[in-house]
C-alpha cells in the first residue's frame, strides 16, 4: 500500500519526493502496486512522468476502487 499526494487514472502518482515506493517497486517488481488516497487527490489531468516512476496497479480511495493496470502481478 502506498500514500500518494496525487494519483491519475493512469496509474501515475506524485509522491513526497524521495522515491522510496518507485526504488521498492523498480526491485520488487511482482508486489501489487496500490495507492490510496483521498477522492479529492484523484487528478483528472494526467500528471507528469519521470523515467523512474513506478506506476500504480489499483488507486482506492473512500468513494471508489479503481484498476489501472493490467500488467501480471
Amino acid at each position: 500500500l502506498c500514500p500518494a499526494l496525487a494519483v491519475d487514472s493512469l496509474g501515475r502518482r506524485i509522491g513526497n519526493g524521495a522515491g522510496h515506493y518507485d526504488r521498492f517497486f523498480q526491485a520488487n517488481p511482482q508486489a501489487v502496486r496500490v495507492g490510496i488516497v483521498y477522492h479529492i487527490q484523484v487528478s483528472q489531468n494526467p500528471l507528469p512522468l519521470e523515467g523512474w516512476d513506478q506506476p500504480l496497479d489499483w488507486i482506492i480511495t473512500e468513494k471508489m476502487i479503481l484498476r489501472v493496470s493490467r500488467r501480471s502481478s
